[in-house]
């Protein structure tokens, strides 16, 4: 009983929608849940410069969001 509360509980914060699989953060915004592969991609293009010049924390985020 206690694991199907839980994953009632938790299902509460992810919405599907066209095919897509979004968490939404505690602001409400939705963020996109990538692959493993995409999760790596999304890094190395972050961290490669492909993102602009290197920036403080809060700012990178931001563009993340953005994009």
């Amino acid at each position: 009983m206690a694991k199907k509360a839980e994953v009632r509980r938790r299902a509460t914060r992810f919405l599907y929608l066209n095919d897509t699989l979004y968490k939404r953060s505690f602001d409400g915004m939705l963020l996109r849940c990538l692959s493993k592969q995409d999760a790596i991609k999304a890094l190395y293009d972050t961290h490669a410069g492909t993102c602009g010049a290197h920036q403080a924390s809060p700012k990178a985020r931001r563009s993340r969001k953005l994009s």
